[in-house]
Parts: C-alpha cells; structure tokens; sequence
C-alpha cells in the first residue's frame, strides 16, 4: 500500500454550542452504524472548502455560513491512504437531519473520546491530530 494519498475528504466537525454533530454509517456498509463526522470526498478540482459545504448540504440540509479550517491529517488506512480536511463549522443555517437515511445525534466532548476507537477509519485519530492543535482538549 502506498502512503500517498488516494483519498481526499473534507469532514466537517458541526458544533452547535458545547455539542458536535455526528452521523452513523451506512449499517450495510464498511464500518457500519458506527458514529463519524459527517463530510465526503472532493470532487475533481473541488477546494476542501466547497466540498465541505456540498457534503453538508447534501448530507444534512444545512447551509455552513462559517467554517474554520484546521491542518489537514493524513491517515494510511489498511487498503489505502486517506488526507481529511477537517473544518470547525460554528455557524450554520437550517436544522440538520439524515437527509441520506443516516442517524444523527449531537454529542458532547466527552462522549467524543469515549467513542474515538470505536469511530470508523481516521475519525478517532483525527481527534488526536485536532487536540494537538487545540481544538480539544484530551481526556
């Protein structure tokens, strides 16, 4: 396996006053009905940025009307290697829901890192790469 990237996904980490938003898989699919932040893949000659607001909207109805971005995080996967773009969004509009079927739920910092290794993929090591840039604080 390569360590060069051949994934690239904006993930956006919705915070709606102490509580961020996270969405579960496809139980059908890899890592099913576990929790992640919501997000996807960008498109050809898509920025982090667009990507970002496209996914949310498509995925839970929601117009980001601000988003931070944070280094992006490279991850090697076991089949292949992924960079995630994650983006603090603090200001949205519309009320989110599964609009592709997904669960959702609003969980506190905490529950975040109770749940990191059970969270599919890069998400749990992506909470490690944002703590070390102070977006949290580790438990």
């Amino acid at each position: 396996m390569s360590s060069q990237p051949e994934l690239y996904v904006a993930v956006g980490l919705v915070r709606w006053e102490e509580y961020f938003l996270l969405g579960s898989r496809d139980p059908e699919g890899p890592g099913g009905g576990t929790w992640e932040f919501p997000g996807g893949k960008l498109e050809a000659r898509e920025s982090a940025e667009a990507a970002l607001f496209r996914e949310l909207a498509e995925e839970l109805g929601i117009r980001v009307a601000e988003a931070h971005p944070y280094p992006a995080f490279d991850h090697a996967q076991r089949d292949y290697a992924v960079r995630l773009y994650p983006f603090l969004v603090t200001r949205f509009a519309g009320e989110p829901s599964g609009l592709e079927g997904q669960a959702i739920r609003w969980a506190e910092k905490a529950e975040l890192w109770a749940e990191a290794a059970a969270m599919p993929g890069a998400n749990g090591p992506l909470l490690r790469h944002l703590a070390g840039h102070g977006l949290f604080d580790p438990l």
